[in-house]
């Protein structure tokens, strides 16, 4: 038997730390520093001041409302 459910789907993103406006993207081809990071940390980077910051996991993302539980 098929059922359907609506579900809520939320868009999370990390706003920079160093200017408050600008959203942290994922940087995919950097390597101008050439660190690798073992503990599954990844470079983001500002879109309006150009901060970078190795946060955990990859920002933006999309989750549905059972990700809270």
């Amino acid at each position: 038997m098929e059922v359907e459910s609506i579900i809520e789907i939320v868009e999370v993103k990390y706003i920079c730390d160093k200017c408050w406006r600008g959203e942290m993207e994922i940087v995919v081809d950097d390597t101008d520093d050439g660190v690798f990071f073992s503990d599954y940390r990844n470079k983001h980077k500002c879109n309006v001041c150009g901060h970078k910051q190795m946060l955990v996991g990859v920002y933006p993302y999309i989750k549905d409302n059972e990700d809270d539980e």
